[in-house]
């Protein structure tokens, strides 16, 4: 049976032996992101702190890091297989008359993965706007540069209250006050034009951040590079089981078995510069005006546990749930160009890099492949994109996080550079490269040419810090 919900992931866990209880005293500012990180470097548990400094829930991470199969239940092949099915009957529709009603009989499954609805938060408890304190939640601090406590991968609710349209996505959420949060939308997404669309009619959004959300909707929920999905249908496409959401008061529709869920609401233009966060590049951006929320209630499970991913690039949920959406994201790719056999983001780059591989089968350049990247806005900060030709080696050694950075950097030394375009300064709220570009690297051979300075280098962060140069060199040359 498959896990559907947060807790019966974490009883699954705890089972197997796959749980660490950490009840020492100690805070969510630095100490736990510290200690959460060097535990992870000697075993893939998942890990609840028991003992938390003045705040109200226990706190639980590392639950997806290293344990995908464990905890969707199966090889990821198989959440391809779904996942495929969704694209090949939404692709296209047929015109010729039998073909459509083929297509109509195989589109009646939906009826089982349509979410049900219940009228009510039966089970939760609530703290209302005048006991509400959100300074209590255990949100993570990892760096002494941070201003604000993050929630970094949430699952986060938009819903228009005059059209009622409902828009689902992650992004970190910063605790600022006892009844105020700072989402991070980036420009060009799917939230940010909702915004721009009920701040034309002078409305308001209603907002649920969802903490310790049921797994395949924690999945879902980070995949922005399909405009017309509903996150929803999608989680239960990829669990094979209805989603069970409830209807709050205010008519907003979220995951009824979530651990905790804050209410509240957004009114566009309500803006205030975002503070400092860390990224899986290990340096601070913020400062950029984010839309404020002012929350209205805390709906809690009286169990519940405070789930966050830590920032880590490699070891942590965040990182994890990457991997699987690189092999969902390969199957949408190949529906456009078949000759594709393997996409990576580079978490040390902070996901703005992201490694194409082809088969070399078929005549396809890497223009055109970086352009649909780049077309269907697969990550909103991406700005480089590396296409290489690449053998079942050179797959493989794509697991090892070294080895990619020194394609990389011999990819930057060797490859041609095939475009070179100016991004809107919206599209830098973090970042000092202006430019997106494409990096043709099908013939520059990267086993064979990599420069001898930096041969038996193995260090992540030297490695990264060297490809962040000479990221920023050629740009200023392209400028």
């Amino acid at each position: 049976m498959r896990l559907l919900s947060f807790p019966d992931t974490v009883k699954a866990l705890k089972s197997d032996g796959l749980l660490a209880e950490v009840d020492a005293p100690l805070s969510p500012d630095y100490e736990i992101p510290w200690l959460a990180s060097r535990l992870a470097e000697s075993t893939v548990k998942a890990l609840l702190f028991s003992n938390l400094q003045e705040k109200s829930f226990p706190l639980l991470t590392n639950v997806y890091y290293g344990k995908a199969q464990r905890v969707f239940k199966e090889d990821v092949d198989g959440l391809r297989e779904r996942f495929r099915r969704w694209l090949t009957l939404f692709a296209q529709f047929p015109a010729d008359h039998a073909s459509k009603l083929n297509k109509l009989a195989s589109l009646a499954w939906l009826a089982d993965i349509l979410p049900r609805i219940r009228d009510s938060a039966k089970g939760f408890l609530q703290s209302t706007s005048f006991d509400l304190d959100l300074t209590e939640l255990p949100a993570l601090r990892h760096h002494v540069g941070e201003e604000f406590p993050v929630i970094k991968n949430p699952v986060v609710v938009f819903q228009d209250r005059e059209a009622k349209t409902l828009e689902v996505f992650s992004q970190p959420v910063q605790v600022v006050d006892e009844k105020t949060l700072l989402i991070h939308i980036p420009h060009h997404t799917r939230a940010y034009r909702l915004i721009e669309d009920v701040a034309r009619r002078g409305g308001t959004l209603n907002v649920a951040v969802v903490v310790g959300a049921p797994p395949y909707l924690q999945l879902a929920a980070g995949i922005n590079w399909i405009p017309w999905v509903d996150k929803y249908m999608l989680a239960g496409e990829l669990s094979g089981s209805p989603l069970e959401l409830m209807r709050l008061d205010n008519g907003t529709y979220v995951p009824a078995e979530a651990e905790i869920i804050i209410t509240g609401e957004l009114v566009p233009g309500d803006v205030r510069p975002e503070g400092k966060m860390l990224y899986e590049d290990l340096r601070l951006y913020g400062g950029s005006p984010m839309p404020v929320v002012r929350a209205k209630t805390l709906l809690y499970k009286p169990s519940a546990l405070f789930y966050t991913s830590i920032t880590n690039p490699l070891l942590s949920d965040v990182a994890s749930l990457k991997e699987i959406e690189e092999k969902l994201l390969l199957e949408f790719i190949q529906q456009h160009i078949p000759s594709v056999i393997g996409v990576k983001y580079i978490a040390s780059d902070a996901y703005r890099t992201m490694i194409v591989a082809l088969d070399g089968s078929q005549s396809v350049s890497a223009l055109e492949v970086g352009g649909l990247l780049f077309s269907i806005n697969v990550n909103p900060y991406l700005d480089t994109v590396v296409v290489l030709k690449c053998g079942a080696r050179c797959l493989q050694s794509m697991k090892d996080d070294s080895r990619v950075l020194t394609y990389l950097i011999s990819s930057l030394q060797h490859g041609s550079i095939l475009a070179a375009s100016a991004t809107p300064l919206d599209d830098v709220l973090r970042s000092e490269r202006k430019t997106r570009i494409i990096v043709d690297a099908t013939n520059a051979a990267p086993e064979n040419s990599i420069n001898d300075y930096i041969e038996g280098v193995k260090d992540v962060a030297k490695l990264t810090e060297l490809y962040a140069r000479l990221s920023r060199e050629l740009r200023d040359a392209q400028s």
